[in-house]
């Protein structure tokens, strides 16, 4: 399911490289949210077949509401993965907005 919208090959790759979260990673107090301190953004492809695209600006309201600094970037023709995928065409809007981050 999670590469669902990648060509087969790359799935397969995906595939026997990534680990299973651990339990500590799923239990452990993280501390303060960044969030409340650093500017946010979400960075999304409009064809997301995992995560729907309107999650992000369901996320973002209510921290906008709450006075965050946080974005929303759709980016077209792009699915889950791309956007991590240096051969991708989004992988280029994933470098702008990195590289806008960090005021470069």
């Amino acid at each position: 399911i999670f590469c669902a919208d990648v060509p087969a090959p790359q799935a397969a790759r995906m595939a026997v490289t990534q680990r299973p979260a651990t339990q500590e990673a799923l239990t452990e107090p993280s501390g303060e949210p960044l969030w409340k301190s650093v500017p946010s953004w979400f960075l999304i492809g409009e064809e997301d077949r995992i995560i729907p695209p309107a999650y992000a600006e369901g996320y973002a309201a209510p921290m906008r509401a709450a006075g965050d600094d946080v974005r929303v970037r759709m980016i077209d023709r792009t699915g889950h993965v791309e956007l991590i995928a240096p051969e991708s065409a989004a992988w280029v809007a994933t470098v702008e907005e990195l590289l806008r981050a960090l005021g470069r």
